[in-house]
């Protein structure tokens, strides 16, 4: 009898073993897997210890990169990708408050100063403030 539940319990276990290769199992399969593996094993013979605590190791994996999976699935990445890059497009501006800024003036000098500010124009665009001039934050060429 022992023999065919382990017989089961190994058929089940190359059956899992193929499908994982399509797809990523679940926690919830792992631990049946794990639990059939226990009730199946021979009691004169039963698994090293370290077997054992790696599969809960394995476990513990699984159960994480499903929950990882779970959360990207239902989460908007997109979104959040947006939201960093507008993040980054203000934080780049703002890191140069206090810092001197080399720009080309509208006659095609060199100009430079420090940042006192960061404002929105009519447009919503960033602007830094040098002084009197509000310069785009892309014409910057040097920032020290």
């Amino acid at each position: 009898m022992i023999t065919s539940a382990a017989t089961t319990s190994t058929s089940a276990s190359a059956s899992m073993s193929s499908a994982s290769d399509a797809r990523l199992i679940s926690g919830d399969e792992f631990l049946r897997l794990l639990v059939a593996q226990l009730t199946h094993q021979d009691p004169l013979n039963p698994m090293d210890g370290t077997e054992f605590v790696s599969q809960l190791a394995q476990l513990q994996s699984v159960t994480t990169l499903d929950n990882i999976s779970n959360y990207l699935k239902t989460s908007n990445i997109g979104e959040l990708y947006s939201s960093v890059q507008q993040w980054q497009g203000v934080m780049g501006p703002v890191a140069t408050i206090g810092r001197t800024v080399h720009w080309f003036d509208q006659a095609g000098a060199t100009r430079s100063g420090e940042v006192n500010a960061v404002v929105r124009d009519g447009s919503g665009a960033l602007q830094l403030v040098v002084g009197e001039d509000r310069i785009a934050f892309s014409e910057v060429q040097r920032i020290e």
